[in-house]
């Protein structure tokens, strides 16, 4: 599959007014992609409709050979996991439960899981780093914790993409690179596709393979080198009364 999620002349927004314009994104095996802007400039939006989550305005997005439109709820599913900004919420269920569930999209109606389904799970939990988490309470974990739990949920589920909004948003400096590195293994040594938007620029600049900037309702993609040698990025945030060290890859 050439491109696991691509899209043409996509427009994105709420309701009848568009945030986002004219977006022709493809997602590549093993790359990961980080989409950056300021606050409010779409990236939330734009990963959602990727995700079914919204209706786009106009264009199109492509699931391999499909239309994401085409597909049943289990079909998109099967195809493309999703990790939503927010500390989750899972009640009393155990770390391992909760990793399982990843597997819905897979199993029979009574989501019984096979000895195959459980051997995903517990790889997945390995690949995350949590393989001794299993009996923990999600309750009981620290927010850098809790997103690895999600980031293996997302993995169990076994998808050529998987979408993160925000993956960091909560996190300290350590955890927030921690985070980030899973991300990149995963994308590099499974052959996923992996988008996440986020505020860590720096991060993605060390980290990513390629950037999304979301700019004046535009995006712009290339390499994190040609996103700084471009001034796409000094523009983008000239704007916001912010000044972007090329050295340093930091905002001032």
């Amino acid at each position: 599959m050439k491109h696991p999620l691509h899209t043409r002349s996509l427009s994105v927004g709420h309701g009848p007014c568009a945030v986002v314009e004219g977006i022709d994104l493809q997602l590549l095996p093993g790359e990961l992609v980080a989409m950056i802007g300021v606050n409010g400039s779409g990236k939330s939006t734009l990963l959602r409709t990727l995700a079914g989550l919204l209706k786009p305005i106009s264009g199109t997005i492509h699931c391999g050979d499909r239309e994401l439109g085409e597909l049943s709820a289990r079909e998109r599913a099967q195809h493309m996991a999703v990790v939503l900004t927010g500390r989750p919420q899972a009640g009393l269920l155990d770390v391992r439960t909760l990793v399982g569930l990843g597997r819905q999209p897979w199993t029979g109606v009574l989501g019984t899981l096979t000895p195959a389904d459980e051997q995903v799970v517990e790889q997945a939990l390995e690949r995350c780093g949590i393989g001794n988490f299993g009996e923990r309470a999600l309750e009981a974990l620290s927010d850098g914790e809790r997103q690895q739990v999600m980031i293996a949920r997302a993995l169990a589920q076994d998808t050529p993409v998987l979408l993160l909004d925000e993956p960091t948003a909560f996190l300290d400096l350590v955890n927030s690179v921690k985070v980030m590195r899973l991300l990149q293994r995963i994308a590099r040594e499974l052959g996923r596709s992996v988008l996440l938007s986020t505020h860590d620029l720096r991060s993605a600049l060390d980290l990513a393979d390629r950037i999304v900037l979301i700019h004046q309702g535009k995006t712009w993609s290339g390499t994190p080198a040609e996103a700084i040698a471009s001034g796409a990025l000094a523009s983008a945030f000239q704007s916001e009364g912010l000044t972007f060290d090329a050295n340093t890859g930091s905002l001032r």
